[in-house]
């Protein structure tokens, strides 16, 4: 059994939470994170002996003598404005607890740092640690596996014999930690170290020379390090490494010698390294999977070596001056995926169409792309993403294809599809008078998106009959004044229709309430001033979501007679009042009237919507002026998360 109730819980007082807690004497998982409140935790919540998990605010339940009744906790999550040695030190009465994260957000100055390490490392079993702090010289912490020091404002530095102190450490993970700048000469004694994960330390500047020394690292990460300038040579010698992260560390311009013996190494990732310069043997890193290269803001090459990558399924080269691919790129017999994003790249070579495992191609806002012919050979080929009109005939085995980026097309390609499509996305501009129709091909399609320009106010050509068609986007629609009036009867099967950014949008066909298997309807469009008047026809609906539909002011009573209804979402919107007999809703459980301004009050009979778990009323002024909330709180809808900001 879990209870959860972060943010705000309405009723909560120490009485009422005594009463719950003595009626839910079986719960397993408990999330109080209430940070707003100053409520301390009743007796009874120490006869909760069956919890497992438990993420608490309050840190003074902690110095309790009944603490030791929670033999079975092993996860402890603290959130609190204070913190104390004492509270601590009480954590050596949990017998399980293996798992300890405090977020503390108070300063702690050096000696209380010293002191809150010295009692955490006392908790007999602990093995995953989350804080501020470092354990000092001469506390041992024998059984700790992982440990993450974040936002520290003192630790510049690990202490002397850390392989002393943390024997057993498999994971180290440093994030804002705003003066740590190296890592000590003794650091490679952590021989059961598996993984290191440095990240936004700014001051960060070097590693040992010796830091190949440790033998069981499989992943490294670095992170947003300004300031590092220099991989060791040492480096090379990782030979569990089969993870490396390279990210922000502009001063490093190249890899060190011997880096491709690394030959256990699956996945490499080079990112924001302007500088840098892949080395010539790289070819030689027989098991690298997974190669990205991105956000390099200068002219690369690939060495003449890189299609010797014999074991590589995933290859992504984004934001990067690349005048062309390598023309043997069809010895990578292996590739799966095939990304290039934002690159200079204008010719594919005629190899590519060998890559015979190939599942995924994408080639985004590459604007001069030449595509070869011979597509029709990549026989697993499942989605293709695309700038410019494919050549024919397509991959028999394609699901999924997009076309077009912003001003591509201006009318629709004849293409014949594939009868395995599932998902066609298309970006139009203005099209000729009369529009298109589209592709009789297209009878098992079951997900469509439209990207409309600016200057498209209808749907470019005639819907026809998509029997199987479960999901309709239609996205950035600009001056969308309308949609077609056969929607409803056209795609029987429709589950999910989006419409987004819809400016000009003013009316729903009512077509739409015909579609009987409909779950979601997402409409944002400011224009909207009204919805069909029998929305309520649609007895599968499950969301409804009408954001940002600045001129709805109000909605049909039919409303309440969706009986499947989990989600309405009127955010943004001019609504005044929601229709009577709203708790017909039964299965509501989430109602987000954020910033409806005009919105005065809720429906008396809300207090009887038992599945509703979610109330947010941000920014809807009028009703939080006149006690809303507080109305909503003298209530019996315990559990009720009430979001007010």
């Amino acid at each position: 059994m879990k209870y959860d109730a972060r943010k705000e819980l309405h009723p909560i007082t120490e009485d009422g939470l005594d009463q719950f807690f003595l009626q839910c004497t079986q719960l397993e998982e408990l999330s109080l994170f209430c940070l707003h409140q100053d409520i301390r935790l009743p007796p009874s919540f120490f006869q909760l002996t069956r919890l497992r998990t438990v993420a608490l605010t309050d840190a003074s339940a902690l110095e309790s003598p009944s603490l030791g009744n929670f033999r079975c906790l092993t996860s402890l999550y603290i959130a609190s404005q204070k913190i104390s040695q004492q509270q601590l030190s009480g954590l050596v009465r949990l017998p399980s607890l293996n798992n300890l994260s405090i977020y503390n957000y108070t300063r702690l100055i050096r000696n209380e740092q010293r002191a809150a390490a010295i009692a955490i490392a006392q908790i007999p079993r602990l093995k995953s640690l989350e804080f501020r702090v470092m354990f000092p010289s001469g506390t041992p912490c024998t059984n700790l596996e992982r440990l993450r020091i974040t936002s520290s404002r003192h630790l510049d530095r690990l202490p002397d014999r850390i392989g002393d102190l943390l024997p057993n450490l498999r994971e180290l993970n440093f994030r804002f930690c705003e003066l740590f700048f190296h890592l000590p000469q003794d650091f490679t004694s952590l021989n059961s170290l598996e993984s290191l994960v440095i990240s936004m330390c700014n001051s960060f500047s070097r590693l040992p020379e010796d830091f190949g020394r440790l033998p069981a690292l499989k992943t490294l990460v670095l992170d947003e390090l300004p300031r590092l300038c220099h991989l060791p040579a040492s480096l090379s010698e990782l030979s569990s490494l089969e993870t490396l992260f390279l990210i922000g560390s502009p001063e490093i311009r190249q890899l060190p010698a011997g880096f491709c013996s690394l030959t256990g190494l699956k996945t490499l990732c080079l990112m924001k390294m302007p500088g840098i310069v892949l080395p010539e043997g790289i070819g030689g890193l027989s098991s690298l999977q997974t190669f990205l290269l991105n956000d390099n803001d200068h002219h690369q090459l690939l060495p003449a070596s890189f299609t010797q990558l014999s074991s590589l399924t995933r290859l992504e080269l984004s934001k990067i001056t690349m005048d062309n691919l390598p023309a043997d790129i069809g010895n990578l017999i292996r590739l799966r995926q095939l990304h290039v994003h934002c690159c200079t790249v204008n010719e594919l070579p005629e190899s590519l169409t060998s890559l015979s495992k190939l599942e995924v191609l994408t080639f985004v806002e590459c604007r001069e792309l030449m595509v070869p012919s011979g597509l029709e050979n990549l026989r697993k080929l499942k989605r293709l993403e695309l700038p410019c009109e494919p050549p024919q005939p397509l991959p028999p085995s394609l699901e999924v294809l997009t076309l077009g980026s912003k001003k591509n097309f201006t009318s629709l390609p004849d293409i014949a599809m594939p009868a395995s499509l599932q998902k066609l996305s298309f970006t139009f501009v203005e099209m000729q008078s009369g529009g298109m129709v589209l592709s009789r091909s297209l009878a098992n399609l079951q997900h469509l998106e439209l990207v409309l320009d600016e200057s498209v106010k209808a749907i470019p050509f005639p819907l026809i009959s998509l029997p199987h068609l479960r999901t309709l986007e239609i996205l950035s629609a600009g001056i969308l004044e309308e949609l077609p009036s056969n929607i409803g009867s056209a795609m029987p099967q429709l589950r999910q229709l989006l419409i987004h950014e819809a400016d000009s949008l003013t009316e729903l066909p009512a077509s739409v309430t015909q579609l009987q298997h409909l779950t979601s309807l997402e409409v944002w469009a400011p224009k909207l001033a009204s919805v069909p008047h029998d929305i309520g026809a649609l007895s599968q609906l499950r969301r409804l979501d009408l954001s940002n539909c600045l001129a709805l002011e109000q909605l049909p009573s039919s409303l309440t007679q969706l009986s499947c209804l989990h989600e309405l979402v009127l955010k943004n919107t001019s609504i005044r009042s929601l229709p009577p007999s709203f708790a017909h809703l039964t299965r509501l459980r989430t109602l987000n009237l954020n910033k409806c301004k005009q919105l005065a009050a809720l429906p008396e009979d809300l207090t009887e919507l038992r599945m509703l778990h979610r109330l947010d009323v941000g920014g809807c002024r009028q009703f939080l002026d006149r006690g809303g909330v507080r109305a909503l709180a003298a209530s019996s809808m315990y559990g009720l998360r009430i979001d007010r900001e």
